[in-house]
């Protein structure tokens, strides 16, 4: 994100933010930064921008205290990122991929957890993704 060169129609970040904003090395204050200068600099107009982030969940001083997130990687509130043209949110108790540590039987684990999320999610404000979409005006 931060070598980015160009005018693009269409932008979409996948984990980015939380990855280059850590929280040991910068403030939510550079992450807004960053979305307003890259749909400036870098979106056509009419252009999106389209970022799709860890949330910070209720399951987050637990991960924390068994020693999970010491990367410093940055997890986001649902208002810790600049109001956007859209916003969904997802997820509750799917905090990772048991898929990528399990293989088939982390599959299964993961089917359930999603179908669990599907009744949890609108019923709680903290989720575990979140997908922002920025427009440049025209």
């Amino acid at each position: 994100m931060t070598a980015l060169q160009g005018r693009w129609d269409l932008i979409v970040l996948k984990s980015v933010l939380g990855g280059v904003y850590r929280v040991h090395n910068s403030t939510l204050a550079d992450v807004h930064a960053a979305i307003k200068d890259t749909v400036q600099q870098h979106l056509n107009p009419g252009g999106m921008l389209v970022t799709l982030d860890n949330g910070c969940t209720l399951f987050e001083p637990l991960l924390r205290h068994a020693g999970a997130r010491r990367n410093g990687w940055r997890f986001f509130r649902r208002n810790d990122l600049p109001p956007a043209l859209e916003h969904f949110s997802f997820g509750v108790v799917s905090v990772a991929s048991a898929a990528t540590r399990l293989g088939a039987a982390g599959h299964l684990v993961d089917s359930g957890l999603y179908r669990l999320d599907r009744v949890l999610s609108p019923l709680v404000h903290q989720h575990a993704v979140h997908l922002h979409v920025y427009q440049r005006s025209s």
